[in-house]
């Protein structure tokens, strides 16, 4: 049976509508950038990452790559603490994936400034340069690559390793059973680090590492061609697109694996030797949590200009709550409609959404000026929410598919055959059993909207400007105090966002049932 319980020709045509929007919003913006040139020699040119654009390639490959290595062997050891009874708070364990919500410039100002502290407290060298923004990289990233970790370890075969354990050591079964059957869904966390990094340019621009994903945006704001940006990124959507075509397998099995809410997760004992291990996933979770909203609050103690600013930025919060807001609206009827053509099957459906992703911001932003030039879109309030929606609408995508996955069959069939007609069944049970990856989704773009910078910041109204434009000014000068207010102002709308997603998914429907 179709998971959302729909043959009908009404169902048919919203999927058809939805998916068509959705390769519209990702596709559109490339066709328009490939047409906005003068010269074709010229502008192929610049694909070649020759000079200069070599040496920036190879600062983002060698920071994506480090990044991904980091955030997936940490990210393994914090799933195995997730999973782990005792060894972390459970609000701690049930939140610890949703963090990566938090806006990445929130980490980078945390940690910038412990860097700081701790130069100061020891007499040491200031951490900076690549290590520095692929270790910042890597907790904004970590809940990611917990969550997808702890989704593998959790599927795992109980009877192989119940076998397993029967006729070895725990560390041999770990070594010969749980590794290898867990190496291909790890390997989805790897991929997506390593695009996610790869894509982005405000975590090293503050701690001065000059990335080619930069290149694509001062290309464009020279030139005003969105051809030449697109032939630029096609030396980061190369290599990511390999990546992913080598790990996205994993992924779906991680996304679409059987729920296990009953039997929960069955490892082998901890080795006593590897003990030293999971205490360090268990501090990595800790100290990741906990340092940007302690050094934010200390900082923001300390300052005297931050609740001002914070008052005098009121309007750029209104401005991003609003934008991010209709940012999730826009994407997600689109992503529900592509959802559900990718769960008819086929790799190249789930590796679309996937390589949209890789697509740079700045390629994105210069797209949307070109399709929209001498509209009357062009600089209006509409243009960075649909920015926002283009960028993170193949992430609900993904989440979308995941939750049709998981919808309970047999409470569908039994809703086709009492609900008496189509719009009844969809009201009182396929909507309310996808609330929560309806929920999810819209949090997701929201939260991500809320810290986008690359895209809004070429198509952002003149005299308009988000929270996250006001927040990298200040950080680029300095002014810690100013910043770490508006910082705190940022987290809790996600905060808040997360309060109303899980209020949207259950509220006072907790343990009702949906009824005809």
């Amino acid at each position: 049976m179709d998971a959302m319980g729909y043959a009908s020709p009404t169902a048919t045509r919203i999927t058809r509508a939805g998916a068509a929007c959705f390769l519209l919003l990702v596709l559109a913006p490339m066709f328009a950038s490939a047409l906005d040139g003068d010269s074709l020699i010229e502008t192929l040119r610049l694909s070649l990452p020759t000079g200069r654009k070599g040496a920036l390639l190879l600062n983002s490959l060698s920071l994506a790559a480090l990044t991904a290595a980091l955030t997936t062997l940490l990210g393994a050891l914090t799933g195995i603490a997730m999973l782990t009874p005792g060894r972390l708070p459970t609000r701690l364990k049930l939140l610890f994936p949703a963090l990566f919500l938090v806006p990445p410039h929130i980490h980078s100002l945390a940690w910038s400034r412990l860097f700081h502290w701790t130069a100061s407290l020891f007499g040491l060298p200031l951490a900076n340069g690549l290590p520095a923004a692929a270790w910042v990289q890597t907790m904004h990233l970590l809940p990611l690559g917990a969550g997808l970790a702890a989704l593998a370890l959790a599927h795992l075969d109980r009877a192989g390793i119940e076998t397993g354990l029967t006729m070895a050591e725990p560390g041999a079964v770990w070594r010969s059973i749980v590794l290898p059957q867990a190496t291909p869904m790890l390997l989805a966390g790897v991929g997506l680090a390593f695009v996610l990094s790869l894509v982005d340019y405000g975590i090293p621009s503050l701690f001065q590492v000059n990335t080619y994903a930069m290149e694509i945006f001062a290309e464009f704001s020279a030139s005003g061609q969105a051809a030449r940006p697109l032939a630029l990124s096609l030396a980061l959507l190369v290599p990511s697109g390999a990546v992913l075509a080598a790990t996205h397998r994993g992924l779906r099995k991680v996304l679409l694996a059987p729920s296990r809410k009953t039997e929960g997760a069955f490892l082998p004992p901890w080795p006593v030797a590897w003990r030293p291990l999971r205490l360090l996933g268990s501090a990595i979770a800790l100290v990741q949590a906990a340092v940007p909203l302690t050094v934010l609050v200390l900082g923001l103690s300390k300052g005297t200009t931050g609740g001002s600013t914070v008052l005098g930025s009121l309007g750029e919060l209104v401005y991003s709550l609003a934008v991010s807001a209709a940012a999730a609206l826009l994407a997600l009827l689109p992503a529900l409609g592509y959802a559900r053509v990718m769960q008819r099957g086929g790799s190249l459906r789930w590796l679309l959404p996937l390589v949209a992703l890789a697509i740079p911001a700045p390629l994105t932003g210069a797209g949307l000026i070109a399709l929209f030039r001498g509209t009357p879109l062009m600089g209006s309030d509409l243009l960075p929410a649909l920015a926002s929606a283009c960028r993170f609408m193949p992430a609900a995508a993904l989440i979308l598919a995941a939750a049709l996955s998981h919808l309970p069959e047999d409470r569908l069939e039994a809703g086709l055959v009492f609900a008496g007609n189509e719009s009844r069944f969809a009201r009182k049970i396929f909507l309310p059993l996808l609330a929560p990856g309806l929920a999810a989704a819209l949090l997701l773009v929201f939260a991500l909207a809320l810290g986008e910078l690359g895209a809004t910041l070429m198509v952002c109204p003149p005299g308009r400007g988000t929270v996250t434009m006001k927040i990298y000014n200040y950080l680029h000068a300095g002014t810690f105090d100013a910043v770490a207010g508006l910082c705190l102002a940022t987290l809790g709308l996600v905060l808040g966002g997360m309060l109303f997603a899980q209020r949207m998914a259950f509220g006072d429907k907790i343990g009702r049932r949906p009824s005809c």
